[in-house]
C-alpha cells in the first residue's frame, strides 16, 4: 500500500471516529441534565505547552462539586494555562467558590462535563481536524509520488511539465 493510500485510509478511520464520537456526544446531550457546580479546589501542574511541547508552562485544573441523583459528585475541569513553570493558582480561569455549569447523565451521574462548547466537543473536533489533515496530506503525497516514475529497466522517468521526450 502506498503512503498516500495509507493516509487516506487513516483519514477515513479518524473521520469515522469523529462521527461516532459526535453521535455519542449528541446522544449524551439529548439525555443530559443541567445543574450548577461550585469550584472547591484549584491547582497547577508544570507541563510542556506550545507547538511541539517545547515551552515550559503551568496547566491549571479545578475540582467542581455538584449534586446529582441525591448525592454529591465531583468533576475535574481545565482552568487555563500560563507560560513558565510554578505559576500561582490566582491566574487560573476558575477560582474556589466560582459557579460552573455542569451537564450530567441521569443514568450515570458520574459521567459529567462542564457545560461549555469546547468541553463538549473538543474530542470530536480534534478528530475532524486530524482527519482533514490526513486527507489533505494524502493528496499532496500522491502528487509527489506521481512526479517520478520508474520504467521496466529501473530508469527514472520524470512526469509532468518537464517530461523528457522519448524518441
Amino acid at each position: 500500500m502506498s503512503l498516500s493510500r495509507g493516509l487516506r485510509l487513516l483519514s477515513i478511520l479518524t473521520l469515522a471516529g469523529a462521527l461516532l464520537g459526535g453521535a455519542y456526544r449528541l446522544f449524551f446531550l439529548a439525555r443530559a441534565e443541567r445543574t450548577a457546580g461550585v469550584v472547591v479546589d484549584v491547582w497547577g501542574e508544570n507541563s510542556k505547552c506550545g507547538r511541539g511541547g517545547h515551552k515550559d508552562c503551568t496547566r491549571f485544573y479545578a475540582t467542581v462539586r455538584f449534586q446529582a441523583a441525591g448525592a454529591e459528585r465531583s468533576l475535574r475541569v481545565r482552568a487555563g494555562r500560563l507560560n513558565r513553570h510554578n505559576q500561582p493558582v490566582g491566574y487560573a480561569e476558575s477560582q474556589v467558590g466560582d459557579s460552573v455549569p455542569v451537564l450530567f447523565d441521569p443514568g450515570n451521574p458520574d459521567r459529567a462535563v462542564r457545560d461549555a462548547f469546547w468541553d463538549r466537543w473538543d474530542d470530536t473536533l480534534a478528530l475532524l481536524a486530524f482527519s482533514g489533515a490526513f486527507y489533505m496530506s494524502s493528496w499532496a503525497r500522491k502528487e509527489r509520488e506521481e512526479e517520478l516514475m520508474v520504467n521496466d529497466t529501473g530508469e527514472i522517468i520524470s512526469l509532468g511539465l518537464d517530461k523528457p521526450s522519448r524518441s
